[in-house]
């Protein structure tokens, strides 16, 4: 479990890596929030995942564990999380977007 790390976070780079470059060719936003509400959303945002992550809280909900710390409940998460990462990144793909549009104009 020594590479436990690079197991977990090595997707979640690729998928942030494929997700700002496919934002690149997207078209800008017709509408956006407003300045003020974005901004109690990521405060809000930052505080419930220090909250989560950073032990000093004495709540870090992060590092409970409801599994027991075996091999096979690894690879299960990590093949869920590999799974989940890639239906985030096919559902941005030009053909999955192209498929959408034309399941709406029917």
């Amino acid at each position: 479990m020594a590479n436990a790390y690079r197991v977990i976070a090595g997707p979640w780079l690729l998928w942030a890596a494929c997700w700002m470059a496919s934002a690149r060719s997207t078209k800008p936003s017709v509408q956006s929030e407003a300045a003020a509400s974005r901004l109690i959303h990521l405060a809000l945002l930052a505080v419930a995942s220090a909250l989560l992550v950073v032990p000093a809280f004495g709540i870090s909900l992060l590092g409970w564990r409801s599994l027991p710390d075996r091999l096979i409940v690894f690879v299960i998460g990590a093949i869920l999380e590999m799974l989940g990462l890639g239906c985030a990144v096919w559902a941005r793909s030009p053909r999955a977007v192209r498929e959408q549009y034309h399941r709406h104009q029917v």
